[in-house]
């Protein structure tokens, strides 16, 4: 092969075997934007190929064909470096290629930039000439720009310097290349088209390193057969000749026969050549991929018969070690806004902000860690360098992120490679869809073992966690506490179904938040909760218990409008030993310290002691001494306001007439008299002058003779045997329309025994006389009643206790 034709055959095929490579990947724009520089350098090394052997039309025109692959090489490759960068694209390259076509173009019919190179002795030898370098300045100005793109990119920590390694090395072997044409040693060599093949190497490699495309796919069998066909047509380049010359000097035969003779050489060697290729390939390509295949198998046959969340981890944790060839790996699982280690005893917790994020979306959920470093906090790289991390993968199904896994280097100390991202895409796809059956199947198995109300665990968690310690033998020793809401009953009468619930949620968050993680609270029953508390004495238990009773105390605590009736618990503890006692002994033990606990006078805590407690002796009641406390806080107030002792009397009566006709129980009948007994205890703390004054008051005055109820609410709350009066001592000033005091609140929102007692107190009040008034008749008081309902009053009781009246089925006082 003449005028060294040999240089640019290889670099063409070479750049013909990476773009026909690159068809059969999956391509991006960095894909794209390499497939047109290769298109670029072939036109190069195509035209130097064919102006070299002389080929048709002519070497002139195979020189300006090569010669635009050499002008467009530069704006192309700019290009490619900003896709490849992820920087943004900018018109200015496309106006270099503009401005490079049109000087190409003129230099075709009038070559004033560079002349055809003229064949001396067998070498083309190119003539240059000071014109040149307007073509120079304009590719200075191409790759000056690409520069300060990169710089200001750099700057503002867009890129890693260390992405641009083989392109650099890549173009200092092209730039090397072309300052060789200078120097005479190298006249006529194509020293320009050889230097195009390492470039081409380096910017193969960068992309490989990015795994933008898999090696694997570039040495399928239809690579085997472009390689195989190259190899031999080089092999026979030169040997065809002598080849024939010498059959035809061994063996009179035709020349039909050589060639048919020479073909089947060809064939057989080329058949041997592709099938050596081919086990070379599957030897140093396939016997990874087969390792990772199998790891995958196993881990899809695995995963598909788990549904505990741990189970999984472990598989996949087992699957990453055999298939990647590394010692640990680190899983986390995405929680909030961090990512939780879930396969290691380490408390290392990881936070990515967006713009890392991006980035991982950018290079397919991969990145190694010389790609995201400077985006990390210290703390995270600083743990990532200590246990040698290299590779990041991010668990996404492109809805939402997942999970994280964080590979450190392998043990034969390979990069990871594209075939390895495959592996781990194919691993943590199937992965995704066990953890997702995994997480379904645990909420709903947490969901049935969990209080719908409350949110802690119902009975059947409980009783399953017994069970566990005495078959199990989870642990040797511990507590039981049996929690129960003191009445409970009477909160609901008083405040309505929706705040006793929320009390209940109280209760248990209460209690949750004073028990350690290893401890279970449960809803044992309606107002029962049961807690257990491994490892810990009876004392421990009754100091927790005691911490819990307290906060409960505090949850209900307000003045004025916002008082409510305190909440209070008793609690009964039992301690012992699941696997020689049983969980039922303990149980009922603790369940008879309860017993004793409410009998005594509730809001206590107990211990069992056998033989203390019997419940046959326990039978107490406080009714008397509630009673006795009442006639001495009415008392009271009569001394000062000799009105309001027998007012309170016919509040009291009347309401609790008015109550039951309405259908109210026999507790709740009683709860209304005493309401209507110390309704007005405020009064107490009223100046006598306003209490007694014979006119009308002053708005002054008014306010403070409103004040009442919230004194009257002061009192009665250093009372817990008798706060339960207190909604409706709170709202028999509240009017139905919502213009009462002091809550201004409306309609059902009033507490029921509330709207009784303003309607027993509006109708006492008319028809009584006072220092302000004269005494009113039943009959106008009545109207007034009919004619304020649905604005002052319910107007279904005023309705009731007007046919009370008319019926005579109430005794007028």
């Amino acid at each position: 092969m003449t005028s060294f034709a040999m240089i640019p055959i290889i670099a063409l095929i070479l750049y013909l075997f990476l773009f026909i490579s690159l068809l059969v990947v999956k391509k991006n724009e960095t894909i794209h934007s390499f497939m047109k520089l290769l298109l670029v350098m072939i036109a190069w090394t195509a035209g130097s190929f064919c102006m070299r052997l002389g080929l048709f039309p002519s070497i002139e025109f195979w020189f300006h064909f090569s010669l635009i692959g050499i002008l467009l090489f530069l704006p192309i490759l700019s290009c490619f470096i900003k896709k490849y960068l992820n920087l943004k694209q900018s018109y200015f390259q496309q106006g270099i290629v503009v401005i490079i076509v049109i000087l190409w173009a003129v230099n075709c019919f009038y070559p004033i930039f560079i002349e055809t190179p003229q064949l001396i002795n067998g070498k083309y030898v190119y003539q240059f000439s000071w014109s040149i370098l307007v073509l120079f300045l304009v590719l200075m100005i191409s790759l000056l720009q690409l520069i300060y793109r990169i710089y200001m990119a750099k700057k503002k920590r867009m890129i890693d310097l260390k992405q641009l390694v083989p392109i650099f090395v890549g173009l200092s072997f092209l730039l090397a290349g072309h300052l060789c044409l200078l120097i005479p040693f190298f006249s006529g060599f194509p020293i320009d088209v050889l230097s195009g093949i390492p470039m081409a190497i380096c910017l193969f490699s960068a992309l490989y390193k990015e795994r933008l495309f898999q090696l694997n796919l570039l040495v399928s069998r239809v690579s085997c057969y472009y390689i195989s066909t190259i190899i031999v047509m080089l092999l026979f380049y030169e040997i065809i000749p002598l080849l024939e010359k010498s059959i035809k000097n061994a063996i009179a035969i035709t020349d039909t026969q050589v060639t048919l003779f020479i073909s089947l050489i060809v064939m057989i060697v080329t058949i041997l050549t592709y099938s050596l290729l081919h086990h070379l390939f599957d030897y140093v390509f396939g016997k990874t991929e087969v390792i990772q295949s199998q790891c995958l198998s196993l881990f899809t046959k695995h995963v598909s018969q788990l549904m505990r969340l741990n189970e999984i981890v472990d598989e996949l944790d087992m699957a990453l070690k055999n298939g990647l060839q590394v010692e640990e790996t680190y899983i986390y699982f995405h929680d909030g806004d961090r990512y939780v280690l879930k396969n290691k005893d380490l408390s290392m917790e990881i936070q990515f902000n967006d713009q890392l994020l991006q980035l991982f979306y950018q290079k397919d959920y991969c990145l190694m860690m010389k790609e995201c470093s400077f985006y990390m906090e210290d703390s995270i790289l600083q743990w990532m360098q200590q246990h040698h991390i290299e590779c990041l993968f991010l668990i996404s199904d492109n809805k939402k992120n997942i999970g994280l896994i964080a590979l450190p280097k392998k043990i034969s100390k390979e990069k990871y490679t594209y075939k390895d991202i495959s592996f781990l895409k194919s691993l943590c796809s199937v992965g995704m869809i066990a953890i997702d059956n995994a997480e379904l199947y645990e909420q709903t198995y947490l969901e049935a073992r969990k209080d719908y109300l409350t949110g802690v665990a119902n009975r059947r968690r409980l009783f399953e966690v017994l069970e566990a310690c005495a078959h199990q033998q989870l642990f040797a020793f511990g507590s039981f506490v049996m929690v129960s809401v003191d009445d409970f009953k009477l909160y609901n009468q008083l405040y309505g179904d929706e705040a006793g619930n929320v009390a209940l949620k109280k209760i248990a968050q209460t209690i949750q938040m004073c028990i350690g993680v290893d401890d279970l609270v449960a809803r044992y029953s309606s107002k029962v909760f049961a807690v257990i508390l491994p490892g810990k004495t009876a004392q421990q238990a009754y100091d927790i218990a005691e911490k819990f009773s307290y906060k409960i105390t505090q949850l209900n605590k307000g003045h004025g409008e916002e008082a409510m009736k305190v909440l209070t618990v008793s609690c009964g503890i039992s301690c012992g030993d699941c696997i020689d006692d049983g969980f039922e002994k303990v149980l009922h033990q603790a369940d008879e310290a309860l017993y004793y606990a409410k009998q005594i006078g509730k809001n206590r805590i107990e211990i069992y002691n056998k033989g203390k407690i019997q419940k046959t002796s326990l039978e107490l009641t406080h009714s008397s001494s509630y009673m006795s406390t009442v006639y001495a806080l009415t008392a009271a107030i009569d001394a000062k306001d000799h009105y309001t002792f027998s007012h309170s009397e016919n509040v009291a009566y009347y309401a609790q007439e008015l109550a039951k006709a309405y259908g109210m129980n026999e507790e709740g009948t009683h709860i209304v008299y005493e309401a209507g007994l110390l309704h007005d205890i405020g009064k107490i703390g009223i100046d006598e002058s306003i209490l007694n004054k014979p006119g009308k008051l002053s708005p002054e005055e008014y306010e403070e003779m409103k004040k009442h109820v919230e004194l009257s609410i002061g009192i009665i709350r250093h009372l817990p045997s008798l706060d339960y009066v207190i909604p409706a001592v709170i709202g028999h000033h509240e009017r139905y329309d919502g213009n009462g005091y002091p809550r201004r609140i409306s309609g059902q929102n009033i507490p029921l025994m509330a709207r009784i007692l303003t309607i027993a107190d509006s109708f006492d009040a008319m028809i009584s006389k006072r220092s302000y008034k004269p005494k009113m008749s039943v009959e106008k008081a009545l109207l007034i009643l009919e004619k304020e309902a649905g604005h002052q009053f319910d107007p279904q009781l005023v309705e009731v206790f007007i046919k009370m009246v008319k019926n005579k089925e109430i005794d007028i006082k």
